[in-house]
C-alpha cells in the first residue's frame, strides 16, 4: 500500500485544480464561437460530464478509504494525515471503492471523447477552438 499516499495526494491536487478551474470559470466569460447549436450543446454536455465525473471519482475515492486496524493513516504529501470520510448509511467503504474504480473507467472514456473532439476541431473543422485554448485567446469575440 505504499502507492496509496501518492494516489491520494494526486487526488487532492486534482480537486484543488478543479476548484480553481471552476472558480476561474465563474469570473471569466466563455468565448462565443460560430459553431452549430448541436456542436455547442455536445461540447457543453461533455464538459459538464467531465467535471461531474472528476468530482465523483474524487469523492468516492475519499469515501472508500478506510485504513485497516493498526495501520498508520495515509499522509498527504508525506505530512498531512488524511481525514476519514463520514460513514454513509447504505454503502460500505468497499462499495465506494468499487464505484470509484468504475467511475475512473467512465472518466477515461470521457477524456478519450474529449481528445477526439479536440483533434476533430483542429484537423477537420479548423474552427480556431484549439487556438482559443491558449492564454491569449486570439480570434475570439467576447460575449456581450
Amino acid at each position: 500500500m505504499n502507492w496509496l499516499p501518492l494516489h491520494m495526494s494526486i487526488g487532492v491536487t486534482v480537486i484543488a485544480m478543479i476548484l480553481l478551474r471552476l472558480f476561474w470559470r465563474v469570473f471569466t466569460k466563455v468565448p462565443v464561437r460560430p459553431l452549430p447549436r448541436p456542436v455547442r450543446f455536445a461540447g457543453a454536455l461533455v464538459h459538464a460530464c467531465l467535471y461531474v465525473t472528476i468530482l465523483a471519482v474524487l469523492i468516492t475515492g475519499w469515501l472508500g478509504y478506510r485504513p485497516m486496524p493498526f495501520m498508520p493513516p495515509a499522509r498527504l504529501f508525506g505530512s498531512l494525515p488524511v481525514p476519514l470520510a463520514p460513514t454513509m448509511g447504505g454503502l460500505s467503504a468497499r462499495a465506494f471503492a468499487v464505484l470509484h474504480a468504475k467511475l475512473v473507467w467512465l472518466l477515461l472514456g470521457l477524456v478519450g471523447v474529449h481528445v477526439l473532439a479536440a483533434l476533430a476541431h483542429a484537423a477537420l473543422l479548423r474552427d480556431g477552438v484549439m487556438r482559443g485554448m491558449s492564454l491569449g485567446r486570439p480570434d475570439v469575440a467576447p460575449r456581450e
